[in-house]
């Protein structure tokens, strides 16, 4: 899973469903990935599109019910990561503080 869809979950889970260009707000994906990674995150059936019938032009994100048992696999898959990456970056700083 990407660090941007990693980002659009959590920030459904904190902030709830939300227009594309709401989410454009909290997570910047560069124009050329932004239709692939959140039809990925529909083909993973993470989230589910809806488009208003009074604007076809909107599009609402929602994070799908469906995965709320995954949730906290999701959770702690990304707590792990952080924790991969923060160790060395942590033994770099105290070998620099040590100098």
């Amino acid at each position: 899973m990407s660090k941007e869809e990693i980002l659009i979950l959590l920030t459904l889970l904190e902030k709830g469903s939300m227009t594309l260009k709401e989410m454009d707000k909290y997570v910047h994906i560069k124009p050329y990935k932004r239709t692939r990674t959140y039809n990925n995150l529909v083909n993973l059936e993470w989230i589910y599109k809806e488009r208003p019938q009074d604007d076809e032009r909107t599009v609402i994100i929602h994070f799908n019910d469906k995965q709320n048992s995954k949730k906290e696999d999701l959770l702690k898959f990304i707590d792990d990561s952080i924790k991969i990456k923060s160790e060395p970056m942590q033994s770099s700083l105290q070998s620099i503080l040590a100098v």
